[in-house]
């Protein structure tokens, strides 16, 4: 074998042991992360059942299990979109809590909720929307929830998603927006 073989030879075995190294940190990392905050990964998940079991384990683990983005279970069933599990939430999570925000914009589960457009998004604002959540809750761009629908294409979603929000006295976040 000549030299630049050996070379490269060496070079792709250094790659690939950084790569798998890499990968047995983060999948570490996710363990450890798992463990620590199982209501919320269960959330993520859409396990309806290990949301249970989390809450069984720890009443107080909507306010224990939070990020380093300030998310608690309820924000992250929101970002995920799981109606059924935000159903679970709402009656043991705090429904104005806010994201810090960091590389995204700090809002409630609300305005989470209300990205999207299917009709598990609606399904879950109307939910949350029903527990009592603030329809006029900003985020820290200054839109409400109305103001997210109201960027989405024309559609079902958009239309019955506004509706809903107006019946509990949802507005435009904007000063001079036109209702």
């Amino acid at each position: 074998m000549s030299r630049s073989r050996s070379r490269a030879s060496t070079s792709m075995i250094f790659v690939a042991s950084v790569l798998v190294g890499s990968i047995c940190a983060i999948s570490s990392v996710e363990a450890n992360d798992r463990a620590r905050l199982p209501l919320i990964f269960a959330a993520g998940d859409g396990d309806a059942e290990g949301v249970l079991a989390a809450l069984d384990a720890n009443a107080n683990a909507c306010r224990d299990e939070v990020t380093e983005y300030g998310e608690t279970a309820l924000h992250t069933a929101a970002i995920k979109a799981n109606a059924e599990v935000v159903k679970i939430l709402i009656e043991v999570c705090e429904l104005e809590a806010k994201t810090s925000g960091g590389q995204y914009l700090a809002q409630t589960s609300l305005l989470w909720m209300a990205y999207g457009g299917s009709d598990e998004h609606l399904r879950g604002v109307e939910a949350l929307l029903e527990a009592g959540a603030d329809a006029n809750a900003k985020n820290s761009a200054g839109d409400t929830a109305w103001d997210v629908v109201a960027k989405m294409p024309e559609g079902q979603y958009r239309e019955r998603a506004l509706r809903a929000i107006e019946v509990h006295g949802g507005r435009s976040g904007k000063v001079n927006a036109e209702l």
